[in-house]
């Protein structure tokens, strides 16, 4: 089998090739091979919970709710502009290099299936190369030219056009796109160009587009082929995909705010979610709340973490109690180990004088219901022992003893 002829013209292009690698390799973006490792100061993946993201919001911030139980933040929420990526698939072809005059970019050419075609080079030996106005064909045995065909030379992929000279550059054939080398290799695999990276089928040559698996992490190429960084919404989710182009699982925070990402199919999470046993509330644009949340037709608590809160929490100097269980905002009467507090309807826990449907109950600063007697600014009360409602003009045997109350409740004797 002959070698490409060793012509000064030979030299010079692979030189200039090299060349130009080897420049480009010092300024182009983190290779998005195999080992793509996490690029410093852009995001970090872990499986813990989220800590130290923000503070705890004020209620009457846009991703919070206040205390008035307004549900006019439930809006619909959507990733920034800033968020969508630079080159977009709006751009028809994936480059326009400089080729060959005849290697026109955007012509697409019907080859079939037939030996030959891109999907099936044929297999050519003991042929020679030669060079005609600075341009290689291939002359077979019987001095014939290959033309119009793929064909495997010494391992590597060549196509031909209708006069004999190899293809180079971008090329469409079949609706598929392939990318040719200066000297006329087909590529395969991740390719670069003026920083922006193709990934070609490694065994066809074929431009991929959409997500792919790669070195075992997911990348996505927009229609254009070029890959994907940031956020971009396929498949009826969004996803979001680092520097390096490989797709984001788990935690990842942006401009203070936090994002879930599915660990599986790594669609941006929203509503609420249990990770590492604690849940979380993601917005409708995906960003993590804290401070108070109506959601399920209930209000929640989420934390500067973002952590569900439970039990008892307190907020601008008042206290609220989510069940244990669900977390949902309690109100009315409750009982927690063994003591009764009252809620009021806005969920702050109630203390001194509260009345009910059937009487006043009074409650001490701790919240806890007070039952017998109290003195209140310099009069008794007397509380019945298990419902705690005060009792108001009457006469009561209390101890043994007669006492008379007045209408208001205080005590005469």
């Amino acid at each position: 089998m002959k070698l490409l002829p060793n012509s000064a013209f030979t030299g010079a292009v692979l030189c200039t090739a090299l060349f130009s690698l080897t420049s480009f390799a010092g300024t182009a973006m983190a290779s998005p091979l195999a080992d793509s490792s996490t690029p410093e100061g852009e995001w970090t993946q872990s499986s813990l919970e989220p800590s130290g993201k923000s503070s705890l919001l004020d209620p009457d911030d846009e991703v919070t709710e206040d205390l008035t139980h307004s549900s006019d933040h439930q809006a619909e929420y959507a990733p920034r502009s800033s968020f969508a990526p630079v080159n977009g698939p709006e751009n028809a072809n994936p480059a326009d290099d400089d080729v060959a005059d005849d290697a026109v970019v955007g012509e697409e050419v019907q080859a079939g299936p037939q030996q030959g075609s891109a999907q099936h080079p044929m297999e050519v030996e003991d042929g020679t190369w030669v060079v005609d106005n600075g341009r290689w064909k291939y002359r077979n045995q019987d001095g014939t030219f290959l033309t119009s065909r793929w064909a495997t030379i010494d391992a590597d992929v060549y196509c031909f056009d209708a006069s004999g000279f190899i293809r180079t550059g971008w090329y469409k054939e079949d609706g598929s796109w392939y990318r040719l080398a200066a000297t006329g290799q087909r590529l395969g695999g991740w390719h670069t160009e003026e920083g922006i990276w193709y990934y070609l089928d490694p065994d066809s040559g074929e431009m991929i587009t959409g997500p792919i698996m790669s070195g075992g992490a997911e990348y996505y190429l927009h229609p254009n082929g070029v890959m994907a960084t940031g956020w971009v919404h396929h498949a009826h989710r969004w996803h979001f995909y680092s520097a390096s182009g490989a797709g984001v699982r788990g935690w990842y925070a942006e401009g203070g705010t936090w994002f879930y990402l599915d660990p599986q199919s790594g669609e941006m999470i929203t509503g609420p979610i249990m990770v590492g046993g604690l849940e979380y509330y993601l917005h409708p644009n995906g960003a993590m709340a804290t401070g108070w949340v109506h959601h399920a037709d209930r209000w929640h608590f989420y934390s500067a973490s973002g952590a569900g809160v439970r039990g008892w929490v307190s907020d601008r100097g008042m206290w609220y109690y989510l069940d244990p269980q669900t977390g949902v905002m309690q109100t009315g009467s409750i009982t927690v180990d063994g003591a009764d507090y009252y809620l009021q309807p806005t969920g702050e826990m109630a203390t001194g004088w509260v009345q009910h449907s059937d009487g006043w109950r009074f409650y001490d600063l701790s919240g806890v219901k007070r039952t017998g007697w109290i003195q209140w600014r310099y009069s008794w009360y007397y509380l019945q022992p298990r419902s705690g409602v005060m009792l108001a003009g009457t006469t009561q045997v209390i101890d043994g003893q007669p006492h008379t109350f007045m209408p208001d409740g205080k005590w005469v004797g």
